[in-house]
């Protein structure tokens, strides 16, 4: 089984220290998403992993797909609010309790996983929820309407969610009323009160119209 770990960076060193040292796999299945503005992720180099270096936030959309055009069996999406007492090695065993699309822990999205067979199904995740939010909402939404099942893996495999990691350490502020305005422009509803099964009304399960970072902050309020 061939499997990757992405792990999107922005300015909470602190986090992402304890998050890494906490990684116990080689370091070959990593990838860094580095959006700091002082590229801090340097020191992490010659470890082994993937490190791609931004001058500003990307968001969570690009940094995970960035993650699924390596085209691994499994790609792990891992949050630096989550730390590893055990190792990462004693996540990757709880894989034998996922279906075959989907590992889902009781983090959610703090470290979920999906299989290569899940992208070829779904497809990749929309960028233009920028920078946070609603990108795994919308996934989920596009996984359940092609009867792929949900469903929770749980397990102590990892220490909860640290209290300081806030959206003030994405490096840019989130305004969810306009990404739930998106979420609505696509789906014709909120989240459990959709009335198109497909995107857009009539568009493909994986349909999404790439937006340059400029465009969603002034579509946004980012600026």
């Amino acid at each position: 089984m061939t499997y990757k770990i992405v792990i999107p960076i922005y300015t909470n060193e602190h986090l992402a220290d304890n998050c890494l040292k906490s990684i116990d796999v080689d370091w070959k299945h990593l990838i860094i998403v580095d959006n700091s503005k002082d590229s801090f992720c340097k020191k992490y180099e010659g470890r082994g992993a993937t490190i791609y270096y931004y001058p500003e936030n990307i968001g969570v959309s690009r940094a995970w797909n960035l993650g699924l055009k390596a085209d691994a069996d499994w790609t792990f999406f891992v949050s630096i609010a989550v730390a590893f007492p055990n190792g990462f090695s004693e996540v990757l065993a709880e894989l034998k309790n996922a279906n075959d699309y989907l590992f889902c822990s009781d983090l959610a999205w703090h470290c979920n996983a999906i299989s290569r067979e899940c992208v070829k199904a779904v497809g990749y995740f929309d960028e233009n929820f920028y920078p946070a939010y609603y990108e795994d909402t919308d996934y989920v939404r596009r996984m359940q309407l092609l009867g792929i099942p949900v469903t929770v893996v749980r397990t102590s495999a990892y220490s909860a969610v640290q209290s300081n990691s806030t959206e003030s350490d994405r490096g840019l502020p989130v305004h969810y009323l306009n990404l739930e305005k998106y979420y609505i422009e696509k789906w014709g509803g909120k989240p459990g009160h959709e009335t198109f099964d497909k995107p857009f009304g009539d568009k493909g399960i994986g349909y999404w119209v790439g937006q340059t970072i400029n465009t969603l902050k002034q579509r946004y309020g980012l600026e």
